[in-house]
């Protein structure tokens, strides 16, 4: 698969698991999204965040995955209305369950 990146050595890490944890995978198609005025979704405002730091977190505290995306799309959504959200975009939200 081509990537487009450079062939390079990446640098790896792990994260502990425990119950209930949350990874969310996406695209840039969110974070370079632009709205009407032209700002960016990722771009930060005078509050030291941006709508996606907002939109993420919130997909982030979701009850369900399924919540997560629903809320990621319709912060997204949001923000482009009359803008330019031309990009491709997706994105994966898993939560590791407790054992049982």
């Amino acid at each position: 698969m081509n990537t487009g990146l450079p062939l390079a050595a990446r640098e790896t890490g792990s994260i502990a698991r425990r119950p209930d944890l949350r990874l969310l995978l996406l695209t840039d198609g969110y974070g370079e999204a632009a709205g009407p005025d032209g700002s960016r979704f990722d771009e930060t405002d005078l509050g030291g965040t941006s709508p996606f730091d907002r939109a993420v977190h919130d997909a982030l505290s979701a009850p369900l995955p399924e919540e997560g995306l629903r809320r990621l799309e319709a912060s997204w959504t949001g923000f482009v209305a009359g803008g330019a959200g031309e990009d491709d975009r997706a994105a994966v939200l898993a939560r590791l369950l407790p054992a049982s």
